[in-house]
This record gives C-alpha cells, sequence and structure tokens, in this order.
C-alpha cells in the first residue's frame, strides 16, 4: 500500500518488487507495478525484476507474460513490455508466445492488445512447435471473436500450414 516500500530492500538486497516477479507472486507484482513507476528494483546478483520474472519460470514453463496473457492481465503485460519490449518474444517449451496463450486461455481483450501493439507484432504469425500459428490454434479451439479479430487483421496469414499441412480454415470452416 505504501509506494515507498517497494525500493526497500532485505539483507540479501531483494525488493518486494522482485520478490514478487521471482515468486510469481502476479496480483502483488501488478499491484507494486501500479504504486511505482521504478523498473530499477532488483535483486541479489544484480538481476532486475524482469530477470527474475523471465529465470524463475512458474506455471509449467510459462513466464509471467504467457500467464498475463492466459489469465486476462493487459495491465501486466503492458508494464513488461514497457520496461523490456523483448519480453513479449518468450516461448514456452511448446513454442507458444503470450498470443497463443491469451487464445488458449479466451481472452479476447489480451488477443486484441497484442494485435494494437507495435512491439508485438511479432507475434501474430508465430508458429508453435506443431507449426500452429495463433490463427490456427483459435480456430482448433473455437475461439470465435479472436478467430474475427485475427482474420480482421490484414497482417495475418491466413493461409499459413501447420506441420500437417492444414490452413487454420482446413481445420474447421
Amino acid at each position: 500500500m505504501d509506494p515507498k516500500l517497494a525500493s526497500v530492500e532485505n539483507d540479501a538486497g531483494e525488493s518486494p518488487l522482485y520478490l514478487a516477479a521471482r515468486g510469481g507472486m502476479f496480483e502483488i507484482l501488478n499491484q507494486i507495478l501500479k504504486s511505482t513507476a521504478s523498473s530499477a528494483h532488483g535483486g541479489s546478483d544484480g538481476q532486475t525484476t524482469l530477470h527474475a520474472a523471465v529465470i524463475e519460470k512458474h506455471f509449467e514453463g510459462h513466464s509471467p507474460i504467457h500467464v498475463a496473457a492466459n489469465k486476462g492481465h493487459t495491465s501486466v503485460i503492458r508494464e513488461i513490455i514497457r520496461h523490456c519490449p523483448d519480453l513479449g518474444e518468450i516461448c514456452d517449451i511448446y513454442g507458444q508466445n503470450a498470443l497463443h496463450m491469451a487464445i488458449v486461455g479466451g481472452q479476447a481483450n489480451v488477443a486484441r492488445y497484442i494485435l494494437e501493439t507495435p512491439e508485438l507484432e511479432c507475434l501474430i504469425n508465430q508458429p508453435d512447435v506443431n507449426g500452429n500459428t495463433p490463427l490456427h490454434l483459435a480456430t482448433m479451439e473455437r475461439k470465435t471473436w479472436i478467430v474475427y479479430y485475427l482474420m480482421w487483421d490484414g497482417r495475418v496469414h491466413q493461409s499459413s500450414k501447420n506441420k500437417c499441412g492444414q490452413a487454420a480454415f482446413d481445420i474447421d470452416r
């Protein structure tokens, strides 16, 4: 509640922001980010908060941006991208990015946010390990609104084929 406490470090040199990121405590992380503008709070070994969030993989190999996308937390995604735009490109062990995770979670608001965010444009047609692009996945998962958002975006390659040789609409017309 007190923004000044976000910069107080423990004996190991770790701030509350760093510990929340390392521990996968995304609600606390979001609250701290809302209360303080500083991203410099770090931990031991010179790691920043974002280092902790990336290195400490929580929820079966998913980074904080994956979890935020899956749970619909656009404000957390916005903060992560604001501090380190390259984190948007992180893929999980299945080659899935934040847009894939938003689709799996049925988070149309996150999918729309990603489509509207220039720093995340590289995610739009990125295939996973099975060659499924976000459009393939949205079609397979029957996420109708997300399919519409992707179809309306001229940057989406609707004819991309997965490893089975299928375009998204070969899977489900």
